[in-house]
């Protein structure tokens, strides 16, 4: 079943969210330089890999949780994740167990290397991702007879929407630290809904008939990606633009289908 999105205006931390903390060194044991030996030449750090426009991020990814939107903003995003201190918080330390293996000191860093590349794996599953498709949940405004305007709430200008937990909490605690809303460009151009007065009529009659005098909506929402900025705190947004809806009663039935202009 897919979940709803709920619009809000601003982005708090999600519950248990907990910023990034350093993560534990590999220990090693390491021999002092000699006084007589000279220091290793640093080498010069790879190149970066230059991150892919968004026309060609083609991937699509339907109803997805917090989880995956944490992991889209760190492939749109130039913030690099610690997986190394991710990693090291996961497995516990010598005298512990992970995933059923006992901890020591002869195995403990070849626990942590996997866990890393684990992690690394869960963020390559996301990577690509240039549209999201999801439910956005709100309500019907009161017909407006002087403009012949309905509104539709959900996308009422600088609102933005948090998405449900993951499912699986070890996976979310695996890259804890980001809380991820999304932002709309063109919220403005879904929210006005032009509609003449025997129309008008109509739908009204059909929420009333459907037992929904609070006139709540459904829109199942197509949104093509454009960027991912950072925000206050652990706050991150990412921002697109509505490519198109579908407007239904919660019980299904279609009120309005709309393609907007990119």
């Amino acid at each position: 079943m897919a979940m709803v999105l709920a619009a809000g205006c601003g982005a708090d931390a999600e519950p248990g969210a907990t910023t990034p903390t350093p993560g534990a060194a590999t220990e090693s044991a390491q021999t002092p330089a000699s006084p007589l030996t000279a220091p290793p030449t640093r080498q010069p750090a790879p190149p970066v890999a230059a991150r892919p426009a968004a026309a060609e991020r083609t991937g699509v990814l339907e109803d997805p949780d917090s989880f995956d939107v944490r992991r889209i903003y760190l492939d749109w995003s130039d913030e690099a994740p610690d997986l190394d201190g991710a990693a090291g918080r996961a497995v516990p330390p010598i005298g512990g167990t992970f995933a059923g293996t006992p901890v020591n000191e002869f195995n403990r860093a070849a626990l942590v290397a996997a866990e890393r590349e684990r992690l690394e794996g869960l963020l390559d599953a996301r990577r690509g991702i240039g549209t999201l498709v999801t439910d956005i949940g709100g309500r019907l405004s009161d017909y407006d007879p002087g403009y012949g305007e309905f509104y539709v709430d959900a996308f009422a200008p600088g609102s933005r929407f948090s998405f449900p937990m993951h499912a699986d909490h070890e996976a979310e605690r695996a890259l804890p630290g980001l809380h991820v809303t999304l932002e709309l460009e063109n919220a403005l151009d879904a929210y006005v809904w032009t509609v003449a007065p025997d129309q008008a009529a109509r739908l009204i009659a059909t929420l009333e008939d459907e037992g929904n005098p609070g006139r709540r909506v459904i829109a199942r929402t197509t949104v093509r990606l454009t960027g991912a900025q950072p925000d206050a705190g652990a706050n991150r947004r990412l921002i697109g633009r509505i490519t198109s809806y579908v407007l239904r009663t919660p019980d299904g039935t279609q009120l309005r289908e709309v393609t907007l202009a990119p």
